[in-house]
């Protein structure tokens, strides 16, 4: 997995099981891009275009925040570019979908329609899993 890109959708990244798993990835070779406040739509949409997958830490933080959510469901295909919307009411979709991973904190929280997000995978509660999920995934390309 070197030269993998990872954009994080972090919630507060304080979660040790969460934080096991950055660092397990980044063992692997993986670069991860992670912002822990709004940068700015176009800089975020432009680093999820140009990442391999996005990981979305989905706890109280996650679910607090718009623009996490605006985060996926723009990665996933699901919703065009909140940028292009808002800057210059365009509606663009992304490129090529994303692939979403999803890793709700804490586990058996009710993810309504994030269930159902195109390109996604709710990856296992164990880091270990949740590293050889994203893996297969990429395997198979």
């Amino acid at each position: 997995m070197d030269n993998f890109k990872i954009y994080i959708s972090p919630g507060d990244y304080q979660d040790e099981m969460f934080l096991n798993m950055t660092r397990m990835l980044e063992a692997e070779g993986c670069q991860i891009i992670c912002y822990l406040e709004c940068i700015g739509y176009d800089k975020i949409e432009n680093d999820i275009e140009n990442c391999d997958c996005l990981l979305a830490l989905l706890d109280d933080h996650f679910w607090a925040s718009t623009w996490r959510m605006i985060e996926i469901t723009f990665a996933s295909g699901d919703c065009p570019s909140f940028y292009n919307s808002v800057k210059n009411n365009k509606h663009v979709n992304i490129a090529k979908p994303t692939p979403v991973f999803i890793m709700p904190i804490p586990y058996d929280r009710e993810l309504g329609f994030l269930k159902k997000l195109s390109n996604s995978t709710i990856l296992p509660p164990n880091p270990r899993d949740a590293v050889r999920t994203i893996k297969q995934r990429f395997a198979n390309k």
